[in-house]
Parts: C-alpha cells; structure tokens; sequence
C-alpha cells in the first residue's frame, strides 16, 4: 500500500508541475493579449474621432444637398413661368 502511495504522490507531483507550468505561460499569454487590447483600444481612438468628423460632414452635405435641390426646383420652376421652358412628357 505505501508503495501505491508513493507511485501516485509521484504522479500527482508531475501532474502538479505541468499544471503549474501551463498556469505560467498562460498568465503570461493573458498580460500580452492585455497589452495588445491597450494598443488596440488606444489605436481605436483617433478612428474614433474621424467616424464622428465623417457624421458631420455626412449632415452638411445632407443639408446642402437638400438645399441644392430646392434650387434647382425653384429654377425649373421660374423657368416654366418664364416660358424658357417646358415640363418633359411623361409616360402613363
């Protein structure tokens, strides 16, 4: 019976060593994967700033195409009173 004993303490010891081996490598692949989140999220940053430049300049030009329309409408529209113009046919 000691000597079962003592071939699973053995075993247990080596088991023990590689789980303690594998528990190391793992702390360390967790603080490399931790730095490269810092990286990314710091990196992230600046793409940040420019996706919310872009919504800005994506309401001006909404705005300007809006009034660029309006325009374009209101001279259509002079130029039919004027007689320059005439309404294009349209298909039924």
């Amino acid at each position: 019976m000691s000597a079962q004993h003592e071939a699973l303490s053995a075993e247990i010891e080596r088991h023990s060593t590689v789980l303690q081996s594998q528990h190391e490598r793992m702390r360390g692949e967790s603080a490399r994967m931790e730095a490269v989140a810092r990286e990314m999220e710091a990196a992230s940053k600046p793409m940040e700033a420019i996706g919310k430049e872009m919504e800005a300049v994506g309401r001006q030009l909404e705005r300007q195409a809006r009034i660029a329309d309006r325009q374009v409408r209101s001279l259509i529209d002079e130029a039919v009173r004027q007689g320059l113009a005439q309404p294009a046919p349209t298909l039924r």
